[in-house]
């Protein structure tokens, strides 16, 4: 469970280091279908271990995941929604996160 769920920060993590445009996008679908694959396993693990409580969270969190890179894609690809200095410099997480 730890290695599905860290890649997704890890794809994330690698996203913001990418320095074109493209390469940026490929990294967030990459980090989209990682989430989804999270979702997955998690509804999976849900149904075999029902007593256990906080799959729903885990699964509430993946699902925010999946519509937060969405929303990235659907931004990217279209610019005028967004200022153009995201198009143009890498992205970093804010001070103070640690991903």
């Amino acid at each position: 469970m730890i290695r599905f769920n860290g890649s997704v920060v890890a794809n994330y993590i690698e996203a913001n280091e990418n320095s074109s445009k493209k390469d940026y996008l490929y990294s967030i679908r990459i980090c989209r279908k990682e989430a989804k694959e999270s979702a997955y396993w998690l509804r999976l693990l849900k149904e075999n271990n029902s007593e256990i409580e906080f799959f729903d969270s885990l699964i509430d969190e993946a699902s925010q995941l999946k519509l937060i890179f969405n929303a990235i894609l659907k931004k990217i690809k279209n610019p005028t929604t967004i200022s153009p200095s995201i198009l143009n410099e890498p992205n970093t997480p804010p001070a103070g996160r640690n991903l």
